[in-house]
């Protein structure tokens, strides 16, 4: 099994959103980036 980190999207309403995932990636200006586990110690 792979190693996993959690992931959490909160709106002002509340949690939309909690699961453990593999690896996030999100849009950036510069472009894309990522976090998978172990990387956001």
């Amino acid at each position: 099994m792979a190693a996993t980190l959690k992931l959490e999207i909160v709106t002002p309403t509340g949690t939309v959103y909690a699961e453990d995932v593999e690896m996030v990636t999100l849009p950036g200006v510069a472009g894309q980036m990522g976090s998978i586990h172990d990387t956001c110690r």
